[in-house]
């Protein structure tokens, strides 16, 4: 669990990291005042929302890179090379609300068969699929807009760049997570 002051820094590096590159700068932290926290490797995943939906998402399921580093890193990433949103413009910056997750080690998600994996998948946890060329990450915070179970897989495999039904007829290669997950809007 990280600390407040963790989270606040990681936010605050997320939306200034941003707001540098509309200016083509390049925000640098002050190093001395980051928590040691900062400086642990996890996975990370910034989520730029508007208007209550997801309007970009960017991360890693692991890392080698410091926290802060990744962050930056993803921040960006989201905010202006995610082919699937636009560019976020400096008009965009008051209505974006940045949430960040960490990302727990992954696990082998072991299943029998499609409705021994609709009892072992909960909203709780996120799931990775490592299928050949096809991978796809979905962070907890996509229960929200896929709160069923299967809706939720058929979204998941039609992201990864499969057929929505591929679950029920193949298994998959998944492993689960958890994330630690916090917004500027939350009261930290």
């Amino acid at each position: 669990m990280l600390s407040k002051d963790t989270k606040k820094q990681l936010l605050k590096i997320a939306r200034l990291s941003i707001e540098k590159k509309l200016d083509n700068n390049d925000y640098v932290p002050d190093f001395t005042n980051l928590s040691d926290e900062c400086f642990d490797k996890y996975g990370l995943f910034v989520v730029l929302i508007e208007d209550n939906y997801l309007r970009s998402i960017a991360g890693i399921t692991d890392s080698s890179q410091e926290l802060y580093k990744t962050c930056q890193k993803s921040a960006i990433n989201a905010a202006f090379y995610n082919s699937k949103s636009k560019k976020v413009s400096k008009e965009d910056m008051n209505k974006i609300i940045i949430e960040i997750s960490i990302l727990t080690d992954l696990k082998k998600l072991n299943y029998k068969d499609p409705d021994d994996l609709l009892n072992k998948i909960n909203s709780k946890m996120g799931l990775v699929l490592k299928d050949g060329l096809h991978k796809q990450v979905f962070l907890p915070t996509m229960w929200r807009m896929y709160p069923d179970k299967q809706d939720f897989m058929d979204r998941f495999c039609f992201e990864a760049g499969l057929q929505e039904a591929t679950w029920r007829r193949k298994h998959l290669n998944l492993f689960k997570f958890t994330t630690e997950t916090f917004a500027e809007d939350d009261k930290i």
